[in-house]
């Protein structure tokens, strides 16, 4: 399966905040733990196994920040909480990326179904916040036109970071699969590395490397 990102977003408005629905629901909230030291896997197809493929010596790896050790999403009233937290620091706005890297984006997939690896057509939406070397923009995008639905309020604090957005931006959907990612754009092109993902076997229900919600536990 192809997954092509929009390497730009529209600037995120200062200050936005999401409006809470007038219908309560149970908070919940999930947080799956992540491979230290996995930047850059590619996967064997067939067996899901995975290899390293980047060396622990170079400017990606060593930059950490590639390097998903942490994911949660929740929900709480009507609004959901995506969030990663990385091997190192986020960059500071300003901050000049690894050589060959003109973008990272922390992606988060929502999918009708869980994705293993040959089907297409599975995603709903897209959770992203991203980082080109200068600021940080984070945006709900649509799947399949990769349109900017709106910009999204976010916090960056150190090595974690956190993106809301509400029930009524994805339609109420009321289920859905996860698939928490770190990309990173080869200077302003269209090309891309699959810098980190899900580990398969971490959460409950989880196949693959997708994340079911609810979560069966909850």
């Amino acid at each position: 399966m192809t997954r092509v990102t929009v390497a730009m977003l529209s600037a995120v408005v200062a200050g936005l905040m999401l409006v809470p629905g007038s219908v309560s629901a149970k908070a919940a909230m999930i947080t799956v733990s992540d491979s230290l030291g996995d930047t850059a896997v590619n996967y064997d197809y067939t067996a899901y196994e995975p290899r390293i493929i980047w060396g622990d010596n170079t400017q990606i790896s060593e930059a950490g920040y590639f390097d998903m050790t942490l994911f949660w999403f929740g929900l709480k009233a009507k609004s959901y909480t995506f969030g990663m937290e990385l091997a190192a620091d986020l960059p500071q706005e300003g901050d000049p990326l690894p050589p060959s890297v003109g973008l990272v984006q922390y992606m988060l997939w929502l999918d009708k179904d869980s994705w293993d690896w040959y089907e297409d057509d599975l995603t709903l939406f897209m959770v992203v916040l991203q980082y080109d070397g200068a600021s940080y923009s984070a945006a709900l995008l649509d799947y399949p036109s990769h349109e900017v639905i709106m910009p999204l309020p976010f916090t960056v604090n150190g090595a974690r970071f956190e993106v809301e957005f509400s029930s009524d931006s994805i339609d109420n959907t009321p289920a859905f699969w996860l698939f928490p990612s770190v990309l990173a754009y080869c200077g302003q092109g269209a090309s891309y590395w699959w810098m980190d993902i899900a580990d398969p076997n971490t959460a409950p229900g989880q196949e693959f490397n997708s994340i079911p919600w609810p979560s069966p536990e909850l």
